[in-house]
């Protein structure tokens, strides 16, 4: 009896030890010192597929910001502005750059009631508060409109400086609407169909 309790505790032991390497436990009889348990193969595929996506991303951004920089020189068009840097990495961060409403609507919202805002509380509020109501008021519209796209607060910011520069109100509309064409909406256009492209290039490496 006291061996087959013996026996009984040596399975349950060994089951336990089993459980905890995720493993089923030793048949009766097997000592533990003889059971191998086996190890989970790496997944080295899926972290190579990663690694490739992430470099094929990479190059596709600064492939694009590049482009955009060749066809500048070439046409003497402005296409490329620092924020694009950040609209750029949410274009190329997934597998396919995210539907344009958020961009539209920001770039609607921001060129509208942030821009005004800024000129309205610039005259009464220090500077850094003033941008700020730029951001307020684009998280409402954002809120209100079920989109959000960030890298469009900083052009109202944009245009207040553009504004500030031109010399009357004829060369500020003029600066503020060229600014909105080229580079705004032509560069991110650009950079946007660019990452579509690589978008698909990577679903077939995937």
């Amino acid at each position: 009896l006291e061996s087959f309790w013996g026996k009984l505790k040596g399975c349950f032991f060994r089951c336990w030890i089993g459980r905890l390497h995720n493993c089923e436990g030793p048949p009766l009889g097997f000592p533990m010192a003889d059971v191998k348990v086996p190890e989970k193969p790496a997944n080295k595929s899926g972290q190579m597929l990663k690694a490739v996506d992430a470099l094929l991303a990479g190059f596709g951004l600064f492939g694009g910001i590049a482009f955009l920089g060749y066809l500048q020189t070439k046409t003497g068009y402005a296409l490329f502005a620092p924020p694009m840097m950040a609209s750029g990495i949410i274009f190329f961060a997934g597998g396919s750059p995210p539907h344009p409403q958020g961009f539209l609507m920001g770039t609607l919202g921001s060129a509208t009631l942030a821009y005004f805002a800024v000129l309205l509380f610039t005259k009464v509020l220090p500077p850094v508060a003033a941008q700020g109501s730029a951001a307020v008021c684009l998280l409402m519209w954002y809120k209100a409109h079920e989109c959000v796209f960030p890298p469009a607060a900083v052009l109202a910011g944009t245009l207040t400086a553009a504004s500030v520069n031109a010399g009357t109100d004829k060369l500020m509309a003029e600066d503020v609407a060229w600014f909105l064409v080229f580079p705004w909406l032509a560069g991110h256009g650009l950079l946007f169909y660019l990452a579509k492209a690589m978008g698909w290039v990577r679903a077939k490496v995937r």
